[in-house]
């Protein structure tokens, strides 16, 4: 497909040389697809049932996968991938000559192999991401069409400029569903629905010898795994209601085995609320945070009678392994990342406004749709399973 002079003038310069010694570098190799997906974790783990169905369906060819570094923990153990290239904006960002002979070589390495397809797998992407498809060579190259905007970036341009295969999907569509979708179009059938993508949890022995650590054995109380931590402010409820949430959970269970999962970043709200449970003996908090791996956290949520947070990683995670959960949700994206177990299990929390789908570039001071959720919201929201008292 030939690029439009607008769309070769968005292409750094690094991008366009490297797909040009990429081309001279050619490797011959069996038939291969292309999967760009530049997301997080939590995202990173939903697409895990996708790569396995891909596997199954396309046995005979290399599967190269382009990811973020934030999916890495993820994709490192997917044993669906041949070829795992992980972006890093940071690192692409930097100067100097090591950084650009860095960015070459990271461009030639996808760009090296002639593809039978490409598939943008994501529906709220990134420039980059569609860079890189663009100057892909294939046969074949498929995403979506519509308002694919993100809540970082706005993205208005003709998609046919880059895509031979464009799939129209409603934004407000469950993201399995989309990906269902769009797997549909690429293998030209009516398969996979999105219970033939499930995600696959790649944990392994040494990560539930991690979580044995903190294990006290004997278990008479109950457990939570708390995932309180946010990577976007607008998706956080606040370390001060999780806490009296919690008090008002043992109050309600009896005593709390609270084990408080994330990443370092996550350290200052659960210290806060550490603090604001010091008094309350009803309550052991446990911090883990950055002290497990992903898989780690992962078992921990296995371990634990009910996982509870904000619309991160772990209430992904916690659907996949069974746990009971639930989620405080905010409107930004309403339904697209909504637990996708069964809904007695794995419930939300949310206060329904006129401004939902507003993809987070909210119209108030404060993040209202979150701000709105009390205490009592909440409880009145807990899984079935998790609404008495005792495990």
């Amino acid at each position: 497909m030939k690029l439009s002079d607008p769309l070769r003038n968005q292409t750094p310069r690094w991008l366009r040389l490297s797909a040009r010694l990429g081309r001279l570098l050619r490797l011959r190799s069996r038939p291969a697809i292309l999967v760009v997906r530049l997301d997080s974790l939590g995202d990173a783990l939903l697409f895990t049932g996708a790569l396995r169905w891909m596997r199954r369906r396309y046995p005979g060819h290399e599967i190269v996968l382009v990811s973020s570094g934030r999916a890495l923990p993820i994709m490192t153990r997917c044993p669906h991938v041949d070829r795992l290239i992980t972006i890093d904006a940071a690192r692409i960002a930097e100067t100097g000559w090591l950084a650009q002979w860095r960015r070459l070589a990271w461009g030639i390495r996808i760009f090296r192999r002639r593809y039978e397809t490409v598939v943008h797998a994501i529906y709220s992407t990134e420039w980059m991401a569609h860079l890189v498809c663009a100057w892909a060579d294939a046969d074949r190259k498929l995403w979506f069409t519509g308002d694919c905007s993100s809540a970082d970036e706005t993205l208005a341009f003709d998609a046919a400029a880059i895509y031979s295969d464009v799939l129209t999907v409603p934004v407000e569509r469950h993201e399995l569903d989309k990906t269902a979708a769009l797997l549909q179009r690429m293998a030209g059938s009516a398969e996979p629905l999105r219970g033939d993508i499930l995600p696959d949890v790649y944990s392994a022995a040494q990560d539930r010898r991690a979580v044995a650590e903190f294990d006290p054995g004997a278990r008479t109380r109950s457990r939570i795994a708390l995932c309180a931590g946010a990577r976007f402010a607008y998706k956080d409820w606040g370390a001060t209601r999780f806490a009296d949430l919690l008090i008002r959970l043992a109050d309600l269970r009896g005593p709390l085995d609270v084990y408080a999962l994330g990443s370092a970043e996550d350290q200052a709200a659960f210290e806060e609320i550490a603090a604001r449970l010091r008094a309350n003996d009803g309550i052991n908090f446990v911090n883990v945070a950055g002290r497990l791996s992903v898989f780690g956290s992962i078992e921990m949520i296995r371990a634990s009678d009910l996982c509870l947070g904000n619309d991160t990683f772990g209430l992904h995670a916690a659907v996949a392994v069974e746990t009971p959960s639930l989620v405080i949700m905010g409107g930004g994206d309403f339904g697209r990342w909504a637990p996708w177990g069964p809904e007695a299990n794995h419930r939300m929390a949310h206060h329904r406004m006129d401004c939902y789908g507003c993809k987070w570039h909210c119209i108030y001071a404060r993040v209202e749709c979150l701000e709105r959720i009390t205490v009592d919201d909440v409880v009145a929201a807990l899984p079935v399973k998790a609404s008495g008292s005792g495990a």
